[in-house]
């Protein structure tokens, strides 16, 4: 009876041991360049925690494991596109890693995206994912598709980038955002 109950709590430990929350990096915006008017923004006025506004846009990121969510608002009087087979990822290695964001079907990942187009005064809830990190995984206990985490413990101390281009009317205008990523915040104990 002894050892069926340890046997009980071993596996008892083991199991809450697999189930660990996930960690969640505290990833914060650094700098913004504006490339096309070679203007950098540190950590000033037009950029507070992961938002940042100019006189063209305002946009706030929100990073989840997967990905990078964001809401943008265009400010202009003209119409906005994102063209979206240009937006490009760059990871703590400074690899350029092609996109994908929201409604994009996994297995259309790698193929061409029209650009999504915000009207004046209109705002845009999307997300951008490297395309690398999702795959298609099989397996004795099923298969389907999945995304790799965007952070992890390697990610500590670097920085990652997005570059994001937009067409305002007819003006270009690429935005690199930089976000540096930081240990996981741990809960404040009371």
């Amino acid at each position: 009876m002894k050892c069926l109950v340890s046997l009980g709590i071993a596996l008892l430990c083991g199991g809450l041991v697999g189930c660990a929350p996930i960690k969640k990096y505290d990833v914060q915006l650094e700098s913004t360049e504006n490339l096309t008017l070679k203007k950098t923004t540190p950590n000033r006025k037009e950029v507070e925690g992961l938002k940042f506004e100019d006189s063209l846009i305002a946009i706030t990121f929100s990073p989840t494991t997967t990905s990078i969510e964001f809401e943008m608002v265009n400010k202009t009087d003209s119409t906005i596109k994102v063209p979206w087979d240009e937006v490009v990822y760059v990871d703590e290695y400074g690899n350029s890693e092609r996109v994908m964001h929201a409604g994009v079907k996994y297995i259309s990942r790698d193929q061409s995206m029209p650009p999504s187009i915000v009207v004046k005064g209109g705002k845009l809830d999307d997300l951008i994912s490297p395309s690398s990190n999702v795959y298609y995984s099989g397996g004795k206990y099923g298969s389907g598709w999945t995304n790799s985490k965007l952070f992890n413990d390697a990610s500590v101390g670097k920085t990652v980038a997005i570059l994001l281009p937009l067409l305002v009317g007819e003006k270009r205008h690429e935005y690199l955002f930089k976000f540096s990523v930081n240990p996981p915040k741990l809960p404040v104990k009371k």
